[in-house]
């Protein structure tokens, strides 16, 4: 598997789905930089935007890298794995700065994160095994 493509597949998804992320957001009227406790209708609605966008992502990089169960596997924790650098990077520190009275553990312990964890690996998972298997 070409690791660099990868990352930078895993970035640019990053990027894309946060994005789209605070735009549902502000499509429902939650202020996600503000302190606002994230309900579980846009949890839900998230990950699904996220399951399209990494499936149409997902569907792309296997035109550029052999698909296979395997491959889909490596890339889906690519992705889950860029995106806990990135969050640590960029998103915690500037919670931590602004002072934004926001429970960290409490959103990395609720059941939908995880839930969303595994839509991540699972959707490239399931694209490269779906794409190898045709």
């Amino acid at each position: 598997m070409n690791w660099k493509l990868a990352i930078l597949v895993g970035i640019a998804t990053y990027i894309v789905s946060f994005v789209a992320g605070v735009a549902v957001a502000g499509l429902l009227g939650i202020d996600v930089f503000g302190g606002e406790e994230v309900g579980a209708t846009l949890w839900i609605v998230n990950i699904l935007v996220g399951i399209v966008i990494i499936g149409a992502i997902s569907w792309w990089f296997f035109n550029k890298e052999k698909p296979t169960l395997q491959n889909g596997l490596y890339l889906g924790l690519v992705f889950f794995g860029v995106g806990l650098l990135l969050d640590s990077a960029l998103i915690l520190p500037t919670i931590l700065i602004a002072g934004a009275p926001v429970d960290i553990l409490a959103y990395y312990i609720d059941p939908f994160f995880w839930i969303a964890v595994g839509a991540i690996i699972a959707t490239p998972v399931v694209i490269g095994w779906y794409r190898g298997k045709n």
